[in-house]
C-alpha cells in the first residue's frame, strides 16, 4: 500500500460499513452522512501520542501525516488522534469513495491577520454543493456534513438538537456551534472573494509542522491533555492540566443540553479515569509538561 492510499475495506469494516464494501456506494450525501456519522463516532480525539513524541524527543515530520501511517494508528490499532490526523484520513476515505475533496486552513478566535494556521477541515463537493467535514474538532468533532454555499450564512441541525453555523465574514468563514441561543466560535478560515481559500496537500503538511514545532504556545502540546469526543449516544471527554493540577471529566447524552460533570483531582486519577472510560492508557511520563522540539 502506498503511504497515502488507504485500505478502504477495513476502515469500512471498523466503521460497521461492510455493505460499501461489496456495492460502492455512489459519492452522494446519503453516502457522506453514513461516512461522516460513523468515523466521528468511531476514533477519539486526544493528544497522547502528540505529547509522548516530545516527552521522548522524537521528531515532528510529513510521516505522521501518511495515510499508511494513520491506518495503522486509527484502524489497526483503534488509536485515533489529533484534528490533522483525524481530517486526512477521513479525506482518503472519502477520495477513495469518488468524493471530490479540498483541504481548507483553520485558524483559532479571535480573528487576527497574521495568526498561523493550527486547525485543518474539509469541503466536499457534491455536484453544485458543498459541505464542511470536521470530524476532528476536538470534543465538537461534528457528527455530518454541513452545507455551505460560500455567501450567506448558513445554520445546520444534527440529529435534531446539535445546531452549527457557518457566518460569512469581510475576510473569513467562521465555523460555530450555536448553543442555548449562543454563538460558540470553534475556527475560521480564510476568504478569496466570494470563495474559501483551499490549501492543498503539502501546504497543509508544511502548516503541520511549522505549528507543531514553532515557539508560540500550544496549551494542547505543552501542558494540557485531551481525550474524547462524539460517542453514538452522546459526547465524553476528559482534560488534565498539568500546570493547574486538576481536571474534569464530562458526559453529554443525545438530545441533552447540560453535560454531567466530574472533577478529576490529580493526574493518576486522571490516568485511571480515561483508562476506565476509554481503555487507553496514559504513560507516567505524560505528567510532564513538554518542552517545545527542535526541528
Amino acid at each position: 500500500m502506498e503511504s497515502n492510499t488507504i485500505d478502504l475495506d477495513s476502515y469500512l469494516t471498523l466503521l460497521g460499513l461492510d455493505e460499501f464494501k461489496s456495492d460502492r456506494p455512489e459519492p452522494n450525501l446519503t453516502t457522506l452522512s453514513k461516512v461522516v456519522e460513523k468515523h466521528a463516532t468511531k476514533f477519539l480525539y486526544h493528544n497522547i501520542d502528540l505529547q509522548i513524541k516530545y516527552i521522548r524527543g522524537q521528531p515532528i515530520g510529513k510521516e505522521d501525516l501518511d495515510i499508511s501511517y494513520l491506518q495503522k494508528k486509527f484502524v489497526d490499532k483503534k488509536r485515533g488522534g489529533m484534528c490533522y490526523e483525524n481530517n486526512f484520513l477521513i479525506e482518503a476515505a472519502l477520495v477513495a469513495l469518488g468524493f471530490k475533496v479540498q483541504f481548507v486552513s483553520g485558524y483559532p478566535f479571535p480573528y487576527l491577520s497574521e495568526e498561523e494556521p493550527s486547525h485543518i477541515a474539509l469541503l466536499v463537493q457534491i455536484e453544485s454543493d458543498y459541505y464542511l467535514v470536521d470530524t476532528g474538532c476536538a470534543f465538537n468533532g461534528i457528527r455530518a456534513p454541513l452545507k455551505f454555499n460560500f455567501e450567506t450564512t448558513q445554520e445546520t441541525l444534527v440529529f435534531g438538537y446539535e445546531k452549527y453555523q457557518i457566518a460569512v465574514e469581510p475576510t473569513h468563514y467562521r465555523v460555530s456551534a450555536v448553543i442555548d441561543e449562543k454563538v460558540v466560535n470553534f475556527f475560521y478560515f480564510m476568504r478569496e472573494g466570494s470563495s474559501p481559500k483551499f490549501s492543498d496537500r503539502e501546504k497543509v503538511i508544511a502548516e503541520y509542522i511549522n505549528f507543531m514545532t514553532s515557539k508560540q504556545e500550544f496549551k494542547g502540546r505543552g501542558w494540557a491533555l485531551f481525550i474524547g469526543g462524539a460517542t453514538p449516544d452522546g459526547r465524553a471527554g476528559c482534560s488534565f492540566n498539568k500546570k493547574e493540577r486538576t481536571g474534569y471529566k464530562f458526559t453529554q447524552a443525545n438530545y441533552l443540553p447540560v453535560k454531567e460533570r466530574t472533577e478529576i483531582k490529580d493526574f493518576q486519577d486522571f490516568q485511571a479515569v480515561v483508562k476506565d472510560t476509554f481503555g487507553l492508557e496514559i504513560p507516567d511520563e505524560l505528567e510532564k509538561i513538554c518542552v517545545r522540539p527542535e526541528i
